[in-house]
């Protein structure tokens, strides 16, 4: 029924295909031929009218390929071909043109014919179909023999070696030919150099990972008990192996063949961009020891990008890596070989803090994520380092040093709160101290700067007490410090106990609270500074005074006199400070009693120059020299004078400042009395013109002097 259904159709109708037991058999057709009679040019020549199936039966029943061919010949396998399709029996013209050998043919037919989970090769491997032709595996299409797929690929590589070798392969067409060919079969050795010549670095990765990926999947499929003849079957085997773990050393000879590739012909000519693909691409496929991350140079080179650009793009790249290892989305830690991210963090931040209105608390948080990612403490601790002083640069080219401390102590408070690892703040504190410039140092000494840092970061009662006997010891490593007394460091320090330290220390049950001697011991370094300053004020007050007491400004005589006396006040309160809170330094560096004795004749040389320049009455010049005398005293009843304790350097100065103050009152006072004589003479000699009586009274007022 079928049969006379197709000749009414005018279809050709076939022959069952041969087996290998039994070859097509012409009995069976009921067509009785001598073998040696029947061959194709006989067939041809006297048979020319016979059915085309019984015609072509020989040429089927062995492989030939195209080329051998007559145009008749071609034309009636074509027929045979067709007529299965039309019959809707796809596999078997897909044997009709694989046996024949017709590459081009095979190949569509085979790309046309759906796979499914039916198929062997789904069942038996791990594999996706190669070619693309997906079923949703939910089809009712049964198996077709798609294990022609390896006599495809077998019949393509053999193509593409033919073709490259021949002169048609260098024709358009045939080259081209033979690249379809090399790509589909995956024969890199053709299609390498056509790729290449792109000079696109993705061609040549995606022309290495194709050929990887056929010849794989026709070992996968030659494991599954498919064989595959000829030189197909001889590259897969030398480029795969035939040992029971080929998959792993295949994979390794792959990604090393297109590691050396994409390094001999890109790295050096590539864009950043570019080259953070190659070296991702090349760091997922290799095994997780390998490392393709290690940046040190591209970071070297980001170094002298003046916008920030490279370096903010290494470092998105390698953050993005770490939170997918910390998900579990690959298996390659970018902190586990090298330090590329915290180095690339912390230039990125130096760049952040360049941006355009950018807001320091803002960035910090922004410096807090990208650090937190860092597992590494010191790693984590070198970012807020760089943050910090690039901050600390910017800020002070518009900010004063007391605002941008206080900015920075918001800064630090941040990221300790955010970070609360000890180790971490120590090791800023150490970076800092060993990176900050001198032109931005906020105080006048390192160690001032390292106990600014500690109150920065301290948090706590408890840790406030420990800043401030940091404090208390560079206060007297300062006055220690030779040639002479580092003054201005001790003042920075004082500030911060002022400011920071002390007004954080709170008594707790069981805390560490500063003991009296401690607490003692630092009002006296707070005394310290402010008399200094005080001292510095009333010699800027005393020489205005003098300039303006030979002018005829009355007014500002007496402001000017009023700030004087106002100064020699506040800084005999602030000496007799000095005696009162000094025994608790002395006790604990005795060395520092010439810290006392220093301080003292401080007040005495401001009292000099307020008899000498101020012009004060001799009420004020007693009171001076009574203030003088007391606090000699009581530095003797309290035990700074003692021999064995005052060195005896500290004390000439102080009894050579007390004397000069007595000759500077008893100079002032002649001073004063000539000026009365003279202003009594004038007047006689205005009212009887008397100059010896005016003489005679000077005399003798030098005389009872």
């Amino acid at each position: 029924m079928s049969r006379l259904m197709r000749r009414e159709c005018g279809m050709v109708d076939l022959p069952e295909r041969p087996t290998d037991a039994d070859v097509f058999k012409y009995s069976a057709m009921g067509i009785h031929y001598e073998e040696s009679a029947y061959d194709n040019a006989g067939l041809e020549a006297e048979n020319s009218s016979v059915h085309p199936s019984w015609a072509f039966a020989n040429v089927y029943s062995s492989p030939v390929v195209r080329s051998v061919f007559t145009a008749e010949q071609f034309m009636r396998w074509s027929q045979i071909v067709l007529s299965h399709l039309r019959g809707g029996e796809l596999h078997k013209a897909i044997d009709v043109v694989v046996t024949a050998g017709d590459c081009s043919y095979s190949c569509i037919l085979s790309a046309a014919q759906m796979q499914t989970v039916a198929e062997p090769w789904f069942n038996k491997t791990p594999l996706v179909p190669l070619f693309g032709e997906y079923g949703n595996g939910e089809t009712d299409h049964a198996w077709a023999g798609n294990e022609r797929r390896l006599d495809n690929l077998s019949q393509l590589y053999e193509d593409s070696v033919a073709l490259s070798m021949s002169s048609e392969g260098q024709t358009t067409a045939g080259g081209l030919d033979a690249l379809i060919a090399s790509v589909l079969c995956g024969n890199l050795e053709v299609m390498e150099p056509a790729f290449l010549a792109s000079g696109n670095w993705r061609d040549g990765l995606w022309c290495h990972l194709r050929a990887a990926l056929v010849l794989c999947f026709s070992k996968v499929l030659m494991s599954a008990h498919h064989s595959v003849q000829g030189p197909y079957g001889v590259l897969v085997e030398r480029l795969t192996g035939s040992h029971e773990c080929w998959q792993e050393e295949t994979a390794r000879a792959v990604v090393r063949r297109l590691a050396e590739r994409l390094k001999d012909t890109y790295f050096a000519t590539a864009s950043l961009e570019e080259l953070l693909q190659m070296r991702v691409i090349l760091q997922f496929l290799s095994p997780s020891e390998a490392d393709w991350l290690n940046l040190t140079e591209e970071l070297q080179n980001a170094a002298h990008d003046s916008n920030g650009d490279r370096v903010r793009l290494i470092s998105h790249l390698l953050l993005c890596l770490d939170t997918a290892y910390n998900e579990a989305l690959h298996s390659h830690s970018v902190q586990i070989y090298n330090s590329n991210l915290a180095e690339a963090l912390g230039r990125y931040t130096e760049h952040l803090v360049q941006l355009p209105h950018c807001d320091p608390s803002e960035a910090m948080r922004t410096v807090i994520a990208m650090a937190l990612h860092l597992r590494d403490a010191s790693q984590r601790a070198s970012v807020y380092a760089a943050f910090l002083i690039a901050c600390r640069r910017r800020e002070l080219q518009n900010a004063t040093r007391q605002e941008m401390e206080l900015l920075e102590a918001k800064l630090v408070q941040m990221f300790c709160k955010a970070d609360p690892v000890g180790e971490v703040h120590d090791e800023v504190m150490r970076l800092l101290n060993q990176k900050i410039e001198p032109a931005t140092m906020l105080t006048h000494n390192p160690t001032a700067e390292a106990v600014l840092w500690r109150a920065m970061h301290a948090d706590s009662s408890e840790d406030f007490a420990t800043v401030l006997r940091h404090a208390m010891e560079a206060c007297s490593s300062f006055w220690l410090a030779e040639p002479h007394a580092e003054l201005d460091a001790i003042t920075d320090v004082a500030s911060i106990i002022q400011r920071t330290i002390l007004p954080n220390i709170h008594p707790s049950v069981g805390g560490a609270f500063p003991t009296d001697m401690e607490v003692a011991e630092a009002h006296f370094w707070l005394v310290f500074a402010q008399l200094r300053s005080a001292a510095d004020n009333h010699a800027r007050i005393t020489a205005q005074l003098d300039v303006a007491l030979a002018g005829c400004n009355r007014t500002l005589v007496f402001q000017l006199a009023q700030e004087e006396a106002a100064l020699m006040r506040e800084l005999h309160n602030l000496v007799c400070k000095v005696l009162t809170y000094g025994g608790s330094l002395v006790r604990r560096v005795s060395t520092c009693v010439t810290a006392v004795s220093w301080l003292v004749q401080v007040f005495v040389e401001e009292a000099v120059l307020s008899v000498r320049l101020a012009s004060p009455s001799k009420s004020v010049m007693s009171e001076h020299l009574h203030h003088v005398f007391t606090l000699v005293e009581q530095m003797d009843v309290l035990g700074y004078l003692e021999r064995d304790l005052l060195p005896q350097q500290s004390a000439g100065e102080l009894f050579a400042a007390v004397r000069a103050l007595r000759m500077a009152c008893g100079q002032k006072l002649h001073d004063q009395l000539v000026e009365e004589a003279r202003k009594v003479a004038a007047a006689q000699h205005q009212l009887f013109g008397g100059l010896p009586s005016a003489t005679k009274l000077m005399a003798e007022a030098v005389g009872e002097r």
